[in-house]
Order: structure tokens, then C-alpha cells, then sequence
């Protein structure tokens, strides 16, 4: 309890401390269900097996050649070199 100068009650402290409680609740978000993939259910499923980590990765593109790199470095530094100007 708030007692000021007489032993005297505030009784604006309790006004204030509801009026903190409700504004923290008014500044939170509702909880939203997330997207997964169809057929999925979101939980994880126990396969009773472990995944393979030798098997070698694939890039998802082709990667760049050493001729598309050095074009694609000239054209940047020529835009570069125009910024300075």
C-alpha cells in the first residue's frame, strides 16, 4: 500500500498500476498460427533414423564463370568511378 504524509491511502496508485497492467496488455499481439508445408503437420515426426550428412551438396544455380565475374567486377567498378565524379 501507498501511504503518504498523515498515513493517508493514495488512492491514484492503484488507478495507475491498472491503468500500466491494461496498457502493456494493449501493446501485445495476438498469437497467429504459422504456415507449414501441405501435408505437414508442424510437429516434428520421429523417423527412427538419422540423416545422411556425407551425401555432397548441389548449388540450386549454375555458378558464375571466371569470364562472368571478371565482367560483372568492370562493370561494377566503372559505376563505382562514376559515383566518385
Amino acid at each position: 500500500m501507498a501511504y503518504g504524509k498523515g498515513k493517508r491511502f493514495f488512492p491514484l496508485a492503484g488507478v495507475a498500476v491498472l491503468a500500466a497492467a491494461l496498457g502493456a496488455s494493449a501493446c501485445t499481439t495476438p498469437t497467429e498460427d504459422v504456415a507449414v508445408a501441405p501435408g505437414r503437420s508442424g510437429t516434428p515426426v520421429d523417423t527412427g533414423t538419422y540423416p545422411n550428412l556425407n551425401v555432397p551438396r548441389q548449388g540450386a544455380t549454375t555458378q558464375l564463370t571466371d569470364e562472368e565475374t571478371q565482367a560483372k567486377l568492370r562493370y561494377l567498378e566503372s559505376l563505382q568511378g562514376n559515383q566518385k565524379r
